[in-house]
């Protein structure tokens, strides 16, 4: 069976189409992957942080939805994860995830839970720090 099918980097594909910051302050980015020769198109592939093994890099998960308010999950598409194709998958979202972060041009400020407390203060503060980072 693995004759059928070429699993090669150079016909795969990532986007990423949106960066969601979580509650914990962790961007969650949502990626499409596209396999252009056999015309698969999967979205909804997510991709974070790995909140219980951080050192581990990336959390990539399959897309998922659920039907219902406080329904059951549903995995549309399930892969083996020790199989060519996931680890492609893995690769190019990766790839992708690194050029969006990479192209970024300013790094976005999450103030603290006190900061978030006390926001009229912290408003001052960065106009002042702002305003006194200006030339005269």
């Amino acid at each position: 069976m693995s004759d059928l099918i070429t699993v090669d980097e150079a016909y795969a594909e990532a986007e990423v189409y949106k960066d969601i910051l979580t509650r914990s302050h962790t961007h969650m980015y949502l990626v499409k992957v596209s396999l252009v020769d056999v015309g698969v198109y999967i979205t909804g592939i997510t991709a974070q942080p790995s909140p219980k093994r951080p050192e581990d890099g990336l959390w990539i998960q399959p897309p998922r939805y659920q039907p219902r308010k406080g329904g059951k999950w549903v995995t549309p598409v399930e892969f083996d994860t020790s199989k060519p194709l996931w680890q492609l998958i893995e690769k190019v979202v990766t790839r992708a995830i690194k050029d969006f972060t990479g192209s970024q041009k300013d790094e976005v400020y999450w103030p603290t839970d006190d900061e978030l407390n006390n926001i009229e203060d912290t408003v001052s503060k960065g106009i002042d720090e702002y305003l006194n980072s200006q030339p005269p």
